[in-house]
């Protein structure tokens, strides 16, 4: 007996919806980032690690120690720079800055800040699950 293949009829564009889960919104969303301008939490973030870049001790502290803090400091602002809250030539002018009123050489500075903002926009989380 043969077997008869009945033909289907393609599924209605009207119920494709039913079948796709519906996208949920963002849970909050994100400021408003004018481009060029600071955000005043990237704005302190800023004027805080500058400031303890500059305070760290020339003697008295373990070799490297104004090395190291200026790269904690620069790696502290690289997020702010990835989400846009502050241009990168700010922050590198400002923590440039204070390596060099720190008794670091521009040169050292300048290598530093470069390799530590890189390495924190690479691996920056985003702003919404920091």
């Amino acid at each position: 007996m043969p077997t008869r293949c009945w033909k289907t009829r393609p599924w209605p564009r009207c119920r494709t919806s039913l079948l796709i889960e519906p996208l949920k919104p963002a849970v909050a969303p994100a400021p408003l980032l004018v481009p060029g301008r600071t955000t005043r939490r990237a704005q302190v973030a800023l004027e805080r690690e500058a400031a303890v870049v500059r305070g760290t001790p020339e003697a008295g502290g373990p070799e490297g120690g104004r090395n190291k803090q200026l790269l904690v400091s620069a790696r502290a602002l690289g997020r702010f720079v990835a989400w846009g809250e502050i241009p990168r030539d700010v922050a590198e002018e400002a923590i440039q800055g204070a390596g060099e009123a720190a008794g670091l050489s521009a040169v050292e500075c300048r290598t530093t800040i470069r390799s530590a903002l890189d390495r924190s926009i690479r691996t920056c989380r985003p702003r919404d699950a920091a």
